[in-house]
Formats: structure tokens, sequence, C-alpha cells
């Protein structure tokens, strides 16, 4: 999983939730799934993006990082193809 790829996070939201997403402002999250998209095409490929989106405790620095607070990660998806 060291190698780089795109890959798809599986969310999951169990109740409503209102958020601050960085500059985007104040975002309502519905109870429901979301799918999140990314590649990993720098150090560490998607064994090192993934492992970030696992943690529950880091640095909020990207939108997915917001939205991954107020939700469950259910699965991974993801392909070690070149093109993104």
């Amino acid at each position: 999983m060291t190698a780089p790829g795109t890959y798809a996070l599986i969310l999951r939201a169990d109740r409503p939730a209102h958020i601050h997403v960085g500059r985007l402002g104040a975002m309502n999250v519905a109870p429901g799934f979301y799918v999140y998209v990314g590649s990993a095409f720098g150090p560490g490929g998607l064994a090192a993006r993934l492992a970030r989106h696992r943690a529950v405790e880091k640095r909020l620095r990207w939108h997915i990082d917001y939205i991954r607070a107020a939700t469950q990660l259910e699965e991974v998806w993801y392909t070690n193809d070149e093109i993104r």
C-alpha cells in the first residue's frame, strides 16, 4: 500500500451535525452516507494518506478533516492505477 493511487472513503453520519469547514464556512451534515474521492501520489502513497484519514486525533488541515470529524469511516476503496 505504499504505492501511489486513488481512493474513495465511504463515510457514515449517524446524526445531524453543524460543522465549520475551514474557509468554506458552515456546513450541515445530514445523517446518511458520503463518499470522498482523493489521490495519494506523494511520499508514502496510499498507506500514508489513508493512515491520516483513519486517525481521529489530528490537526484539521484539509476540508475532509473537518467532515471526517463528524462521520465514521466505513470502508476504503482504492486503486493503484497511475492515472488519477
